[in-house]
C-alpha cells in the first residue's frame, strides 16, 4: 500500500526544526555536565599547577572554559 503524499509546509518544517533544536540542547547539557565531571576528577588528580598546562595540552580548554563546565556540573 502506499502511503499519502502529504505536503510540506513551512510550518511543519520549523516544528521539525524546533523539535532538533531542542533535542540537541539537552545532548549538548547533558555532554557538557559529563565534561565538568570529568576536569573536575583530572584536576584532582593533576599535581599543584599542572592544571593550566594539562587544559591547554589535553583537552585544549581554557581555564574559564574548564571552571564554568565545573561548575556546571557542581550545580
Amino acid at each position: 500500500m502506499d502511503e499519502p503524499i502529504t505536503e510540506r509546509t513551512p510550518q511543519g518544517i520549523a516544528a521539525e526544526i524546533n523539535r532538533i533544536k531542542q533535542q540537541t540542547c539537552k545532548i549538548m547539557l547533558t555532554n557538557a555536565l559529563e565534561v565538568g565531571k570529568r576536569l573536575k576528577e583530572a584536576k584532582a588528580l593533576l599535581p599543584h599547577g599542572e592544571w593550566g598546562k594539562w587544559l591547554v595540552e589535553s583537552v585544549s580548554y581554557s581555564q574559564r572554559t574548564a571552571n564554568r563546565l565545573m561548575q556546571l556540573f557542581e550545580e
